[in-house]
């Protein structure tokens, strides 16, 4: 992505029907209400995973960068965080002041945050890097959120080693239908541009979700099916047998 199709999609983020059909698009189906569910129980893994403990009673802060329709908002404030949402789009933030658990809103451009230093415990950054293909643009993200957060940063990216994008890529080497979707960034670069914005690389060698991580965030065995990974895989991650059978898997597998 150039510098002149990244301005194109931030335009594109700023249309008011977009903004409205947004989740109707992407979560009023049985499918994406399950993506939306596994959204936030992976998000709390992480969060209760990696974030310290407050030291007083007071709740920690997240700021949901881009917060979108603030989708996540409610779930995250029932869990007891504070959540901020900030988001470059008006017709978006105009949604979200609509949702169930409304949190403060700030209309503002990633890039270029009006908050002070390390003023948010966490940013939480879903479906927004993995557009971000004007490497510039993606460097100046990547320093604002290292300057803003304090603690932790969990954003999503694209993996070339990743079960989905394999499958992906072996579907459409057979022709077959498949979202074949360009990968963020390699493992080296993406560490490369994460020291140069400012961040520690601790959690990028500890790596993403494992499968036992991902049964401790309630991700259910069928989910995991779906996308071929192993039974031998999710016995070992801690999945029992009554978790695979209900999944449909083969009984004799659990042997």
């Amino acid at each position: 992505m150039s510098a002149s199709d990244w301005q194109q999609r931030r335009q594109e983020w700023t249309d008011e029907e977009a903004a409205e059909r947004y989740d109707m698009q992407r979560f009023s189906s049985a499918k994406g209400r399950r993506k939306h569910s596994n959204d936030i129980k992976c998000l709390l893994a992480a969060l209760g995973a990696h974030l310290p403990k407050a030291p007083s009673d007071e709740p920690r802060t997240i700021l949901d960068l881009p917060c979108g329709t603030g989708r996540l908002h409610a779930d995250l404030q029932t869990a007891g965080y504070k959540v901020h949402g900030a988001d470059l789009s008006k017709e978006m933030l105009e949604v979200a002041s609509k949702s169930a658990g409304s949190a403060p809103l700030l209309r503002s451009e990633a890039e270029r945050l009006p908050l002070v230093d390390s003023c948010a415990d966490v940013i939480i950054s879903l479906r927004f890097l993995i557009h971000i293909r004007d490497a510039a643009a993606r460097q100046r993200i990547l320093s604002e959120m290292s300057r803003v957060a304090r603690h932790l940063v969990i954003a999503q990216v694209r993996d070339s080693r990743s079960l989905k994008h394999r499958l992906r890529r072996l579907r459409h080497s057979l022709h077959l239908p498949a979202k074949l979707r360009e990968p963020t960034l390699d493992q080296a670069a993406l560490a490369n541009e994460l020291k140069s914005a400012g961040f520690s690389t601790r959690l990028l060698k500890e790596g993403g979700f494992g499968l036992s991580e991902l049964r401790h965030a309630g991700v259910p065995a069928a989910e995991l099916l779906e996308l071929n990974c192993e039974v031998d895989s999710l016995r070992q991650a801690g999945y029992t047998c009554d978790e695979l059978s209900e999944a449909g898997s083969n009984v004799t597998d659990l042997k």
